[in-house]
């Protein structure tokens, strides 16, 4: 199984097979007030043989502070991909969209750097660093 991406979204939905993203790629947030929540989504997509639709998969998503301690609960599950139509041909790649979203808690109590981690199956696939800046009230988006 690898990671074909993995962004944070404003927000984000999954139908016929499809992602559909808006607000993509999210590295900054700004905010007015702290703590804050992470009003983010993360979406990825993991590309699979066929061997791995016979067992579960475990996901574990972290999002830590630059020390490395971490400001939301643990985001862990299990998924079992499903099996593909027969009528796919060998060649096409097997996926499965994900979208996580986090708890509406005002999980993010400072300015700077964060990460989101994305582990499959006790494997790191990703780190998705992104940063918090306070803004103003009034002033304009950077």
């Amino acid at each position: 199984m690898e990671l074909d991406y993995a962004l944070l979204a404003d927000s984000a939905q999954v139908a016929n097979g499809k992602t559909f993203i808006l607000g993509g790629g999210v590295s900054i947030i700004t905010t007015s007030q702290l703590p804050t929540p992470l009003n983010v989504v993360l979406v990825m997509q993991l590309t699979y043989e066929k061997p791995e639709v016979e067992s579960k998969h475990a996901l574990r998503v972290l999002v830590i502070d630059a020390d490395g301690n971490p400001v939301v609960p643990e985001i862990q599950g299990e998924f079992q991909l499903g099996q593909p139509d027969p009528s796919v041909p060998r060649n096409v790649p097997l996926v499965a969209p994900i979208l996580i979203g986090f708890p509406p808690i005002p999980a993010l109590q400072r300015e700077g750097a964060y990460d989101v981690q994305i582990l499959v199956d006790g494997r790191h696939l990703k780190t998705l660093p992104f940063a918090v800046l306070r803004q103003a009230p009034g002033e304009a988006h950077p």
